[in-house]
């Protein structure tokens, strides 16, 4: 035994250096891999609140302009009878 490790010890000792080197690697290439998943997930979920904001801001808008246009109908009813008042005045005189 003794001989056998005294003929290939370079070589036992290459595949210990390549199996080291592979572990090393592996355990990088994972906690890599692990911190681009957690800034995807961090980055996912301030988009998906920006989405919902932005959503909710357009319902928003969207309510804000269904009471804008109801005053418009509303003033523009105010003037049409304004002119009809106006027109059976004139023609009164």
């Amino acid at each position: 035994m003794v001989k056998l490790l005294q003929e290939y010890w370079f070589l036992i000792t290459f595949i210990f250096g390549i199996f080291g080197g592979a572990w090393k690697g592996i355990t990088t290439l994972n906690e890599t891999l692990l911190s681009i998943k957690h800034q995807l997930e961090v980055s996912n979920k301030q988009h998906q609140m920006d989405v919902n904001m932005s959503i909710e801001d357009r319902r928003k808008l969207w309510i804000e302009v269904h009471k804008l246009e109801d005053e418009i109908g509303a003033i523009d009813r105010d003037v049409t009878r304004h002119d009809e008042q106006l027109k059976t005045l004139f023609k009164e005189r």
